[in-house]
């Protein structure tokens, strides 16, 4: 099983190295920083999150669900955006269960069931209702959250778990074009026998590099990443495969409005595969794609995101 796991597990990497963080901040208004908070989820834990508040009454809040090896405050710059360019905009972003913010150590790089990720969701949202009851809700899933928020809203039963809009940017809808159905089938065997076997990816990684920001090029920069995850245990592995997988049924269920936002430099997925995951959308759901030929997977730092983060608000603020 070693080739598979020298496979598997570079993929994973290249994922961490997309979500490393940079501490460039844009050029204009930075707001004061509020102090981080927590909430209780379904079964007790506590998770911290971040809010950026407008000083004007808030009409709309965007919540973000980051991605592999990310942090609530990876929204910083989309937040700072939309405070100078739409005032009634709040933005609310938590830390995800099974990465470095998960309040229990033993359980960072780990996930029993996707489901927990739902209800963490769902409890977030329910806490943004509550602090703000006659505001639109707007679920933003960055890459892994992507698939976490796609999949959340088709598993949710009641209209208080549903956002009013989605937008999935730099989403993974497919590993086939990098895993064999060999490697698949050995992951599900290695993680039915041995479900907390841990990965060392950043061993197993093998050198191998990809581009995933204009300014990151290489996979040992994930390292540099203090939120990152050194190892993942099979049965993540194993779910994350089959969450993916999802997706290509949750997206038939979607009912609200959808934009997906990719870059064309995205190692991960090409506009042709994402323009083909979208039109298996409802004919009735009002869906929109959003391309940018130069830009590369890690949107909500690119080099680009001003121009994509106005083409977010063009259509947060459509009807």
């Amino acid at each position: 099983m070693r080739p598979f796991f020298f496979s598997f597990c570079f993929l994973i990497l290249a994922f961490l190295s997309a979500c490393s963080h940079h501490s460039d901040l844009m050029s204009h208004y930075v707001p004061e920083s509020q102090p981080p908070s927590t909430f209780q989820s379904f079964d007790g834990n506590v998770f911290e999150y971040v809010k950026w508040l407008p000083q004007a009454p808030v009409k709309k809040v965007v919540i973000g669900t980051h991605g592999i090896c990310g942090i609530h405050e990876d929204f910083q710059h989309f937040a700072e955006f939309l405070l100078c360019h739409s005032p009634h905009t709040a933005v609310y972003a938590a830390n995800l269960r099974s990465q470095h913010g998960d309040p229990i150590p033993a359980c960072r790089g780990d996930i029993r069931d996707p489901n927990a990720w739902y209800q963490d969701l769902y409890r977030f949202t329910h806490l943004v209702r509550k602090a703000h009851p006659k505001a639109e809700i707007i679920w933003y899933g960055e890459s892994m959250g992507a698939m976490v928020s796609l999949n959340s809203l088709s598993a949710a039963s009641s209209a208080e778990d549903r956002p009013d809009k989605l937008i999935l940017s730099a989403p993974v809808i497919s590993l086939d074009q990098h895993l064999s159905p060999l490697y698949k089938t050995s992951l599900t065997i290695g993680a039915n026998l041995f479900p907390a076997y841990r990965i060392s990816l950043d061993t197993l990684a093998g050198g191998k590099q990809h581009e995933i920001s204009k300014d990151l090029k290489h996979n040992d920069e994930a390292a540099m990443n203090p939120y990152f995850v050194k190892s993942f245990t099979l049965r993540f592995l194993h779910i994350f495969n089959k969450e993916i997988q999802q997706m290509h049924r949750s997206i038939g269920k979607v009912e609200i409005p959808l934009a997906i936002f990719h870059g064309g430099q995205d190692f991960f997925s090409t506009k042709h595969s994402i323009e083909a995951f979208l039109q298996t959308a409802p004919e009735s759901t009002d869906t929109r794609f959003y391309h940018y030929p130069e830009a590369f997977h890690l949107i909500l730092y690119d080099s680009q995101r001003e121009k994509i983060f106005t083409d977010m608000l063009d259509w947060l603020n459509r009807s």
